[in-house]
């Protein structure tokens, strides 16, 4: 449910579920109340930590029009990079776009978003230098450590191990944007170079970046 609140459930057969918990010894009289048995402890999720901290209204409103709530609302476990508010507003200039909210509706924020979640669950002190990070979008981002300071791609964690039930959350400032296609295809001269220098030409590769309407493409 949401921050605060316990999200309760009954199906046909009449099993109850607390936040996904199932509700094992029911209606266990007290004096001032009634207590129910659940197997395990109630712990918010990574989403819900993300909702606790409104310097994540941003990805949470965000994560919201990608449907991506229910999938890390799960069991997971997740971790979950997340941009503030400020990473956000940073990265209006790479989309093209004078406000945050002008990135909700894009096609392409869904695979942009999967980007910044991994399925390992991994406090801060397993985020170590050189470590390869797999995301859900599928693309890899390497951890880096100097000193205090700890990165993940060009991305530093500015606040670690919000802890969730299902994972862990780390502030970062800045967005993780997986490569466009205009960047795969200049990493590749031998055999894109044709296809970057067309596109250039045509006054086209802009479009292929992310300064656009935010349409998925296929090249």
């Amino acid at each position: 449910g949401a921050a605060g609140k316990l999200s309760l459930a009954k199906d046909g057969g009449g099993t109850v579920t607390v936040d996904g918990v199932t509700v094992g010894t029911a209606d266990t009289a007290a004096g001032n109340g009634v207590i129910h048995a659940i197997p395990s402890v109630l712990m918010p999720n990574v989403v819900e930590v993300a909702k606790s901290d409104k310097t994540f209204s941003t990805l949470v409103a965000a994560l919201g029009d990608a449907s991506l709530v229910a999938t890390l609302q799960a069991v997971g476990p997740y971790t979950v990079f997340a941009p503030t508010n400020a990473a956000f507003d940073g990265a209006l200039t790479t989309f093209g776009v004078d406000a945050a909210t002008a990135l909700l509706g894009r096609e392409d924020l869904t695979h942009i978003l999967q980007a910044h979640v991994t399925t390992e669950k991994l406090d801060a002190s397993l985020v170590t230098d050189g470590k390869v990070i797999t995301s859900l979008q599928g693309t890899t981002f390497t951890a880096s450590v100097d000193g205090s300071a700890t990165k993940v791609g060009e991305a530093t964690i500015t606040g670690a191990d919000k802890y969730a039930g299902n994972g862990f959350v780390h502030a970062i400032d800045k967005v993780l944007l997986p490569p466009s296609i205009v960047d795969v295809a200049s990493g590749d001269a031998a055999t894109f170079s044709t296809l970057v220098d067309l596109l250039t030409t045509a006054g086209l590769a802009e479009t292929f970046t992310y300064k656009n309407d935010g349409t998925v493409k296929t090249v």
